[in-house]
Order: structure tokens, then C-alpha cells, then sequence
């Protein structure tokens, strides 16, 4: 058998690992935002972004932008988290294609529970797996990764 096949290659193997590894990770700290407070990842990363955002305030294009997701996705998203009473949608007086997403008391409420969920999570499946050195090259390495390729940042 000559040389070897392009699917042995060993890159496929990395990759994989840090999908997984990923997978992994994601999966368990879903799990507990949802048996403890009743939250899917992506309504918690909704939440979160509105949380550390002035006045708990984002533009619908902005926070569909920051989840890497459509401006239909987001709005359907906003759409149900808004019906749970967590977020309101307000139109800007000034141009009527912006809308906002804004956290409502109940979604500040909200996002203090499952912040506080998640960073013991956090502290469990993922630094407390890590050392700081590791922890700090995965991060160098996914924020390198997260910017487009050819932007020289």
C-alpha cells in the first residue's frame, strides 16, 4: 500500500480533538444551565451579550453579528427569549430598520442565576481541566483563529 491515504492525515485527527474537546465542554455546561435554570446555551449567550453591554442594550444587527448568526435568526431568536419576559425589543426613534434588544428586570434576574451556574461550570469542565499556561494558549490561539484570515490582526 503506498504512502499514505489523505484521510489518514494526522491534521484530521487535531482538528477533530479540538471539536470534540469542544463538544465536550459545550454539552455540559448546557446541561446544567438547563436542569438549573431552565436555559439553552443560546438564550444564555443572548442574555450574557445584553448583560455586558451598555445600559443591558444591543442592536439586533450587532448581538446577530457577535452570535455569528442571521438578522432573521436573531430576531426569531429575541422573538421567544422575549416572550419568557427576559429581553424587550425596542425600534429606534431615529431610523425605524434598527431595532434594539433590551434586558428586562426578569432577564437581569435571570442572567444572575445562570451567570453564577455557569462560572462554577466554567471553573469545573474547563479551568479546572486547564493550567493557566494552557488556558492562556488556547485562548492566544482561538482569538487568533476567530479573526478573518488576511486581516493581519
Amino acid at each position: 500500500m503506498p504512502g499514505t491515504p489523505s484521510f489518514d492525515d494526522e491534521r484530521f485527527t487535531q482538528f477533530g480533538m479540538l471539536v470534540e474537546g469542544y463538544q465536550q465542554v459545550v454539552r455540559a455546561l448546557e446541561d446544567t444551565l438547563k436542569s438549573d435554570c431552565d436555559l439553552s446555551m443560546p438564550w444564555f449567550e443572548v442574555l450574557l451579550r445584553l448583560g455586558r453591554s451598555p445600559e443591558y442594550t444591543l442592536m439586533m444587527s450587532e448581538l446577530a453579528a457577535q452570535l455569528g448568526v442571521t438578522s432573521g435568526a436573531v430576531t426569531r431568536l429575541i422573538d421567544r427569549i422575549s416572550a419568557a419576559g427576559y429581553v424587550s425589543r425596542q425600534a429606534c426613534d431615529e431610523d425605524r430598520r434598527v431595532q434594539w434588544a433590551k434586558l428586562t428586570p426578569a432577564g437581569i434576574a435571570k442572567l444572575e442565576q445562570a451567570a453564577a451556574v455557569h462560572l462554577s461550570d466554567l471553573d469545573r469542565e474547563y479551568f479546572g481541566r486547564l493550567s493557566d499556561r494552557e488556558v492562556s494558549a488556547v485562548s492566544k490561539a482561538m482569538d487568533e483563529l476567530r479573526q478573518p484570515l488576511g486581516t493581519g490582526l
